[in-house]
């Protein structure tokens, strides 16, 4: 039997945890084949626990979908570790039973995710020169500036004129210079769009300080040279309902399509 494995970071934020939890419901009724999802850390369940639950279940097959922005070590070594397997697919007997496991692309990687906030940025009134700030979590190993740094690129090519990639930590422009530059620019709005999968303490402690909010903001008036400009802080991505397609699409180009009938 086939199935379907979520896997997210883990946080002590509940509501970085409940993510994964909120994307595997999406799913769950669109497959005939179960859906599981699992933590590499503090959260539970555990993938050591989600595997002895998908031995029990029978499940001889499963992809493995990382809920994450990039790829890296992180989805190449420590969820393949964690797993018992080597990248990219291995089988690992749990319990006696043997269960074949395939890695999928992190889901950020997916171009739609552009589309996605294409219309995430024009819902909240954005005209094509509006400054918009992306913001990337950074990294040493340069992995996740650039995805950052592409997705910005789709935004410009999706007509928005002055987009800006910057990152909280490791890597330049930093969200403070970015946004600094942004104020300079704006007419009456500066949008800035987290490019992480949740609201843990990134987006809802680091980031709002540095865009002239307050901690967990998401909208306020910054006062720039006698202007005021109105700061709009989008959702991270793994809040998006049309996330799921992504995930649905990953699960069935490793598995082939096997949706629920209608009405089911």
């Amino acid at each position: 039997m086939k199935g379907i494995v979520i896997i997210g970071y883990g946080s002590n934020e509940p509501d970085s945890a409940e993510v994964v939890r909120m994307q595997a419901g999406r799913i769950k009724d669109t497959r005939t084949y179960p859906v599981y999802w699992a933590y590499t850390r503090v959260n539970s369940p555990s993938v050591d626990e989600t595997l002895s639950q998908m031995a029990e279940d029978g499940i001889d097959e499963a992809v493995v979908i990382p809920l994450v922005i990039s790829e890296g070590m992180v989805t190449t070594k420590m969820i393949p570790d964690l797993l018992g397997i080597t990248y990219p697919e291995g089988e690992v007997t749990v319990d006696g039973h043997i269960i074949r496991l395939r890695m999928a692309r992190a889901v950020g990687t997916d171009p739609r995710i552009a589309e996605y906030i294409a219309e995430a940025v024009e819902k909240n009134n954005a005209k094509k020169d509006t400054p918009i700030l992306v913001i990337g979590h950074g990294s040493k190993d340069m992995k996740n500036p650039e995805i950052v740094s592409a997705l910005a690129d789709s935004l410009k090519k999706a007509g928005y004129s002055d987009i800006t990639a910057c990152f909280n930590e490791f890597n330049d422009p930093t969200v403070e210079d970015a946004f600094a530059s942004a104020l300079s620019k704006a007419d009456d709005l500066v949008i800035a769009v987290p490019f992480f999968i949740a609201e843990g303490v990134h987006v809802t402690r680091d980031i709002p300080p540095k865009i002239g909010l307050p901690e967990r903001g998401t909208v306020g008036c910054v006062d720039h040279d006698g202007k005021k400009i109105m700061v709009v802080l989008t959702q991270p991505i793994g809040l998006y309902p049309c996330l799921r397609n992504i995930i649905i699409d990953r699960a069935d180009e490793i598995l082939g399509k096997d949706r629920r009938p209608a009405g089911d």
